[in-house]
């Protein structure tokens, strides 16, 4: 049985096609009245409960990738 990761990351067994050199991009500047801020606080609270459902759907992932849970 393969492993989840290795289901998502999988080597091509076709041969590499020669990349297209492609022009340099060109600087675009932009203006815009709209100002981005950062709300979000320092430490963002997570309940129990968003633990157990990524445990839930990603679990196995998780243990393939971090190891087991001790």
């Amino acid at each position: 049985m393969a492993s989840l990761a290795a289901m998502y990351v999988q080597p091509s067994s076709e041969p590499q096609r020669r990349r297209r050199r492609t022009p340099p991009a060109r600087r675009v500047e932009v203006r815009s009245p709209i100002r981005i801020t950062d709300t979000w606080p320092e430490d963002l609270p997570i309940t129990p409960a968003e633990v157990r459902a990524v445990e839930a759907w990603l679990g196995e992932v998780l243990d393939e990738v971090f190891g087991p849970r001790l």
